[in-house]
Formats: structure tokens, sequence, C-alpha cells
């Protein structure tokens, strides 16, 4: 699967290595960090908080698409 995608986007397969390993690093002090929020603030309040994120993005995400805001992908603005 990655000798496809490193082809596909033109890399090799060290730096399809170095890609996952940022996404790791990056996951790992997310991870430690959301970890530290629930114990200083409640799991359960964290959960809650970050749903309604997720819920106020998404609905305003959709919202300006449907204004039409951004061109959908691929159309031309011209």
């Amino acid at each position: 699967m990655c000798g496809r995608t490193g082809a596909s986007l033109g890399t090799s397969m060290a730096g399809l290595q170095w890609a996952i390993t940022g996404y790791t690093v990056a996951f790992a002090a997310l991870l430690l960090s959301a970890g530290a929020a629930a114990d200083r603030f409640g799991a359960e309040r964290l959960f809650r908080s970050g749903m309604g994120a997720a819920a106020a993005a998404n609905t305003e995400w959709s919202l300006l698409l449907s204004a039409g805001a951004w061109p959908s992908r691929g159309s031309s603005s011209r």
C-alpha cells in the first residue's frame, strides 16, 4: 500500500516514513495533552466540550458550503 501511495505522491519510502512519523508524534502529543486535560477538568466535561466543538465546526462548514462561500472542488471561478 505504501508503495502505491508513494508513487502517486512522487516520494520515496523514506519520505513516507517521515510523514508517518510526523503524524505519530503529533498524535502522541495530542493524546498526552488530552489526558492531562481530562485529569484536570474531568473526562466527561472534556468529551462533551470536544463533541460540541466538532458539532459547531461541522454546522458552520455546512452552512458556508450551502451558502456558496467556497466553490466546489474542480469548478472554476472564471
